[in-house]
């Protein structure tokens, strides 16, 4: 399996298709179809299946639990893959709506005018990090990146340019990426924040202005966004995914919605996975909650019809609290709750 190279560092050697089989059986895994496996291991790669997934099913270091069979390490793959796919795609959707709600914002308040309303002094310009001992801003960073799109030969920006002689926020945040809105929201005055979460959450900016939990659950939701549509864009693991950072600060708009106390929260619910990602979208326009609350029930529907027995194991990996764990996922994804 292995060879050492350099007296310390150990090379992966190849395996091939049967190699690789034949070392799954080795380990207590049985194979119902070998010649569908030996596909699929071609197709999506040994590490990917089985390296990936393959902890949940172990009984130790290297032996499968009695029973398990290659079909069901495969169809957690797939239920992971299923599940990205929902993911990424929900958040391009919220990457569309952050666009153009903070876009048309940004007009009302500035005009649509490059040179208006990419003013420096228009947004709070704190942010920074150090770099060869000097500070450098998130907002000149972006700022820059706004005059490279703005100027280039792409198109709209060109036409709108050439035609009209300017670029409007709309046709701009056609060119930024996730990230940058992420971080443009981020250094936005008050008044344009309380807006965009009004026309996001459809709650009165009297509302926003009142709770401040309500403020800290978009800053927060959307770094957890931010972060999950990094791990579906990189092809890491998402059914069980936690962020290097508890990105929801506790909330009790949040969390009591969520059905996670204080006490759960202290224990790790509700901060970072996969369940605190999908209970933030239940604040989002009803077609996004039905969207991501409905497919992701509909995969552990299909997966759990066969195998049932990994319903408490899969819901946990996903961060359901354990006092809803037993519930129906009718309950557990419930979007009339909402």
């Amino acid at each position: 399996m292995h060879f050492k190279i350099s007296g310390e560092k150990i090379m992966k050697k190849f395996n091939n298709i049967d190699n690789q089989i034949e070392l799954l059986k080795s380990r207590n895994l049985r194979i119902l179809n070998e010649e569908k496996a030996k596909e699929n291991l071609k197709l999506y790669g040994y590490y990917e299946i089985v390296n990936g997934y393959k902890n949940l099913l172990l009984k130790d270091t290297d032996t499968y639990k009695d029973g398990v069979t290659f079909e069901h390490l495969f169809s957690l793959f797939k239920l992971d893959s299923d599940i990205k796919d929902i993911v990424l795609n929900i958040t391009l959707e919220f990457e569309i709506i952050l666009k153009n709600v903070l876009a048309y914002e940004i007009s009302k308040k500035y005009g649509v005018i490059e040179s208006e309303y990419l003013k420096r002094e228009n947004y709070k310009g704190k942010r920074f990090f150090i770099k060869n001992n000097s500070k450098v801003f998130h907002l000149d960073i972006l700022l820059d990146k706004f005059n490279l799109i703005k100027n280039g030969n792409s198109q709209p920006f060109k036409h709108y340019r050439e035609s009209h002689n300017h670029v409007p926020p709309w046709i701009l945040f056609k060119g930024t990426t996730f990230g940058n809105m992420y971080y443009f929201y981020m250094e936005q005055k008050v008044e344009v924040k309380n807006s965009v979460i009004s026309t996001i959450f459809g709650v009165s900016t009297r509302e926003i202005e009142e709770k401040n939990e309500l403020k800290n659950l978009f800053a927060d939701g959307i770094s957890l966004v931010y972060q999950f549509r990094n791990r579906t864009a990189h092809g890491g693991r998402v059914y069980n995914f936690t962020t290097y950072r508890e990105y929801i600060r506790f909330n009790t708009i949040f969390h009591n919605k969520s059905n996670i106390s204080n006490r759960l929260y202290r224990f790790g619910y509700g901060k970072n996975d996969l369940y605190t990602f999908i209970k933030f979208f239940s604040f989002m326009p009803k077609d996004l909650n039905e969207k991501l609350n409905i497919g992701v029930r509909n995969i552990l529907k299909d997966y759990l019809s066969k195998y049932p027995e990994d319903k408490n194991m899969l819901l946990t990996e996903i961060g359901v609290p354990p006092t809803i764990i037993e519930f129906d996922l009718e309950e557990i994804f419930d979007i009339t709750l909402y």
